[in-house]
């Protein structure tokens, strides 16, 4: 009985990793038409919410296993922080470029992920 209640959670856990990945996709999309905004009007608001979702995908990527993911997005924020507070243009453009470039970069964590269905789920 036990290791049926087990296996449910494995695969439970399984559906949800599956799920976050396809979102990722949308998030990373999302994230770079968010920094293309930014071009304009200085996009303070548009800062904002990369910060924000940003933070998100930080905590969100460490819950499943994508570590590297996590770091990049928490050293993204923190240096958005500390753009954004010297007002340094020539930072924010970089960021800019950093953040549309999230899922381009293999170094990002997705692709040393593989296949989720040979990985436990922890």
């Amino acid at each position: 009985m036990r290791q049926d209640v087990n296996s449910d959670v494995q695969a439970q856990l399984l559906r949800l990793k599956r799920g976050y990945l396809q979102r990722l996709e949308k998030e990373f999309a999302e994230l770079c038409s968010l920094a293309e905004q930014t071009r304009n009007d200085h996009g303070r608001k548009a800062w904002r919410q990369i910060r924000e979702r940003l933070h998100r995908l930080a905590g969100s990527a460490g819950t499943f296993g994508i570590i590297e993911l996590g770091n990049r997005c928490r050293r993204l924020e923190r240096r958005l922080d500390t753009a954004l507070q010297a007002e340094d243009d020539h930072e924010l453009a970089a960021i800019r470029q950093a953040v549309c470039e999230l899922d381009a970069n293999p170094q990002a964590g997705l692709a040393d992920f593989g296949d989720i269905e040979s990985k436990p789920v922890s």
